[in-house]
């Protein structure tokens, strides 16, 4: 076009030649692009779009009103409830289904939190609320009434809420944050440990305590969730002896009846225990079939190297399991070779005394191998904590059982050295009760027992399987429950909160709870 200058000349491909300056003003991106936008920006969480209604086949509207989740978050300032809205947490949370989408935005993280004690009163089970929450931002104590308020869940991490624009306000001091329990799978932080200040491990963890008739006393977690318990549950096993006729047959004495319930630590005591032991079975160590490792107490690993003896079977934590386990087979008459098989009538025997306490019955499904070559089963926590109650009162048990189980919990509990060994927390705990607790720790976190005189049992498991937390875990849980006295507590008090410490024994931190009680 004559005249046209470069800066009104159309852009290459206009069709508009006359109108040059109109089609400059179209951009290469589509005619719409300098006005509104071809694609519309996702809506935010709990937002509409402009015209948008559900259809008849979205869940959120087949659902009743009453069916529909109850998304509930409140907050507590000295003892009062203030309604999320007036903080502006509003879209923190969205009426929808379980399952469909996450009731709290994307980059906020939930989990569950502390359980809720419940007492039995006048007979009566109160309602069993098995996934209590709480949060813990501040560090400043729980309202007394907050147990009220559930079912409830966590909102961790409510700092990343914090830290995009429009996110929720800081959490006040002295303020808790509670919403649905419908959101979360994973079991609570119960222990933490640090570095220095900072929080270096979150161990996730379940516990339950309960009655012999199996009311929940106190919990946290999935407690139904089947747990592989390990070593915790040597008690019960040991019961087999009794069942069997072994203990009479044998004349087997409770010191050798404490070693059937022991993950001892290979020390000279536990050693001499086993081989008298199986003498008075009419058996050898060569006759265990738990392998050998090294003990597990350094003075006994360094008596072993100076010595220039390889470890035996006589030192395998097990031995005095395994070795009251051949005295079943010598009882019943059976050959001892292979009973660590499942199908062994020795492990069928220990298997029909376990599910006699504890009221389950063992899947096939649910069945592994334990480090010591026997079957272990998984089943609940509920439970393994109503067995441990029936082991210390006898109830619910026939009367060969509730007999049996008094006289293994005396045993374990008057020597206590032969369960574990020195400086263990089992060994410490039962000496410092004397008779009132019965402790045992299994591989992978488990950590079960009773208390006698409350008819209470307990048993928890770390998800990671971390040892010293689950140490710390039942420590915490002991003297919140146990009513220890003074000895008693300072004792507790060297596992509740264990110093973490380098190769030159500086102290670099500590395993503590992460909440401020059970």
């Amino acid at each position: 076009m004559a005249g046209t200058t470069d800066r009104h000349r159309a852009p290459k491909g206009c069709q508009d030649e006359q109108e040059p300056r109109k089609a400059a003003g179209r951009h290469p991106r589509g005619p719409d692009h300098r006005g509104r936008r071809r694609f519309r920006r996702p809506a935010r969480p709990g937002r509409r779009l402009r015209g948008w209604q559900p259809g008849p086949d979205r869940r959120r509207q087949a659902l009743g009103r009453a069916e529909r989740p109850q998304v509930a978050c409140l907050l507590f300032a000295e003892g009062r409830r203030v309604r999320a809205q007036d903080l502006g947490l509003g879209r923190a949370l969205h009426r929808l289904a379980p399952g469909r989408r996450r009731l709290v935005p994307r980059r906020a993280a939930a989990h569950p939190g502390l359980g809720q004690r419940q007492v039995p009163q006048d007979g009566l089970r109160l309602g069993h609320l098995t996934d209590f929450r709480r949060v813990a931002s501040n560090g400043a104590a729980a309202p007394p009434d907050y147990a009220s308020h559930a079912p409830t869940c966590l909102l961790t991490d409510l700092h990343r809420l914090t830290s995009r624009p429009g996110g929720v306000p800081r959490e006040p001091p002295g303020l808790f944050l509670f919403a649905s329990s419908s959101v979360v799978d994973a079991n609570p932080i119960l222990i933490e440990q640090t570095r220095g200040s900072y929080v270096e491990n979150r161990h996730r963890a379940a516990f339950v305590i309960a009655d012999a008739q199996g009311n929940i006393i106190a919990s946290a977690g999935d407690i139904a969730r089947p747990v592989f318990p390990r070593s915790a549950i040597k008690s019960m096993q040991a019961l087999a002896m009794v069942t069997s006729g072994a203990i009479d047959r044998f004349h087997i004495s409770n010191e050798e009846l404490a070693l059937a319930c022991a993950s001892h630590h290979g020390e000279e005591v536990h050693v001499l225990g086993v081989t008298q032991f199986l003498d008075h079975v009419g058996l050898a160590p060569t006759d265990l079939e738990c392998g050998a490792h090294q003990p597990t107490n350094a003075r006994a690993r360094e008596a072993l190297r100076r010595a220039g003896e390889e470890p035996t079977a006589l030192h395998n934590n097990c031995s005095g399991k395994h070795s009251g386990m051949l005295s079943v087979a010598r009882a019943l008459g059976v050959d001892t070779h292979g009973y660590v098989e499942r199908n062994h009538p020795v492990q069928q025997s220990v298997r029909r005394a376990i599910e006699a306490v504890v009221g389950e019955h063992l899947s096939e499904d649910l069945c592994g191998t334990d480090g010591c070559s026997i079957p272990t089963w998984a089943a609940p926590l509920t439970a393994f904590a109503r067995g441990f109650a029936r082991m210390a009162t006898g109830q619910g048990l026939p009367d060969d059982l509730a007999t049996a189980a008094h006289r293994i919990f005396d045993a374990a509990t008057t020597h206590p050295m032969l369960v574990a060994g020195t400086g263990h927390l089992d060994t410490l705990v039962m000496a410092a009760f004397a008779g009132r607790v019965m402790q045992k720790g299994g591989a992978e976190g488990v950590q079960c027992g009773a208390i006698r005189d409350k008819g209470w049992g307990y048993a928890l498991k770390v998800d990671d399987g971390n040892m010293l937390a689950s140490q710390t875990l039942v420590a915490n849980l002991l003297l919140q429950f146990a009513d220890p006295d003074d000895n008693q507590r300072a004792v507790l008090g060297k596992f509740a909160r264990p110093a973490i410490k380098n190769v030159r024994g500086f102290e670099v931190g500590e395993m503590r709870l992460a909440v401020p009680r059970l």
